[in-house]
């Protein structure tokens, strides 16, 4: 028993090995064809080149792009900046006072700062209960153990 374990070991060693030989033949004869043949490796060179230039091509046409891409968002930035430079001047136009204006930046500062505020009221809260649950719930579970009519419930 114990020798057929060993003989088919050694067996599937055996057949790793010649193999592995065949593949490295294979390979050594794939690269000596490919060594002989100095026309193939000049094709495939040329092949490697071709698809460097069209790589460099696509990398050409994305940069340009990206280029206009932000043209067209400075363009839009600017059509913005005139459209409200334009809002500001009608409602001086319609009689509202640099003053009133003043206020109203002054009352969305303000509401900025309440805003924030509130957030970070809200996220206290939300850790204090959650300090209060996960501290709180090995306090409570003795009590509730205790009250159970049954006894503890069981584990």
């Amino acid at each position: 028993m114990m020798n057929r374990r060993f003989l088919a070991r050694d067996l599937t060693k055996v057949e790793r090995v010649r193999s592995s030989a065949l593949e490295r033949e294979q390979l050594f004869r794939r690269r000596s064809a490919a060594s002989a043949s100095s026309a193939v490796a000049i094709d495939v060179l040329a092949e490697e080149g071709e698809s460097l230039r069209r790589s460099t091509a696509q990398v050409d046409d994305i940069m340009e792009s990206g280029r206009t891409i932000i043209g067209s968002l400075a363009t839009q930035r600017e059509r913005l900046k005139a459209t409200h430079r334009n809002a500001l001047s009608m409602i001086n136009t319609l009689g509202v006072s640099n003053s009133v204006m003043r206020l109203i930046q002054s009352r969305e500062k303000h509401d900025r700062y309440i805003v924030f505020a509130g957030m970070a009221l809200t996220l206290l809260v939300f850790y204090a209960c959650v300090r209060y649950a996960s501290s709180g719930s090995s306090a409570h579970r003795g009590s509730v153990e205790t009250l159970h009519p049954m006894g503890p419930p069981p584990s």
